[in-house]
Parts: C-alpha cells; sequence; structure tokens
C-alpha cells in the first residue's frame, strides 16, 4: 500500500503545485493544507482538523489526534487512501486527487467516520 500511498501523495503534491499557477489566489490555502506538509498523513490530519474544529475542540488538537492514529494504524490509513482513489475514479466532477481531498464533503466525512469508529473501538 506504500505505492498507492506515494502515487496519491505525490499526485496531491503536483495538482496542488499546478493550482498555484492556475490560481493565484489559492496559493497560501495550497501551501497551508498540501504543499507545506511533510506527507500524505500530515495534510489529511490538517485538512480534516480545520474543518471539524470547534471551541472545545480547537484545530491543533484534532490535528494532533488524527495524526497519531494514522501513524499507529496503517490499515486506516490504506482504507481512507483506497476512498479517495475510488471517488477520484467513479466522481467525474473530481477531475483528480486534489478536489476531492479538499472540498468534497463526503470524503471528509468518510474519513472522520472511519476515526471515530477507530476511537469507538479502542475504548
Amino acid at each position: 500500500m506504500d505505492a498507492l500511498s506515494n502515487i496519491i501523495w505525490e499526485s496531491l503534491r503536483k495538482e496542488a503545485d499546478q493550482s498555484t499557477k492556475d490560481e493565484r489566489l489559492l496559493v497560501a490555502y495550497l501551501e497551508e493544507t498540501v504543499l507545506g506538509q511533510n506527507s500524505f498523513e500530515a495534510a489529511l490530519s490538517y485538512t480534516l482538523a480545520s474543518k471539524m474544529r470547534d471551541d472545545i475542540l480547537p484545530s491543533i488538537t484534532l490535528r494532533d489526534l488524527f495524526f497519531q492514529i494514522l501513524e499507529l494504524e496503517k490499515g486506516l490509513r490504506e482504507c481512507i487512501l483506497i476512498d479517495l482513489q475510488a471517488v477520484k475514479e467513479r466522481d467525474p466532477a473530481a477531475g483528480g486527487y486534489l478536489s476531492p481531498f479538499l472540498f468534497f464533503k463526503g470524503f471528509h466525512a468518510l474519513s472522520a467516520y472511519r476515526f471515530a469508529h477507530y476511537l469507538w473501538s479502542e475504548d
């Protein structure tokens, strides 16, 4: 599964880099969410945490929790990678990996469910 992870991560970075050239207004956002991150796990943790944060659970707390889970549970990472690939292949609106990764609520909801299920199962 590391091959799939590498393929998706490199594709995300290439798409984000190209988008910075095409959409100058998105440069800061893409740098924060994808280009400034060291790994798929870091980018996913950051993106989901920024979408799910609130006054009680700040984004940094959620980001650290998600990242820790992804590092510990490689099966969860694999499922999320497969989910992202499925969205790219089956949804004509996707156009690649970047749009669903950053903007598709269904992908975010499914990823959040996977984290919640992992946490529920651990207790």
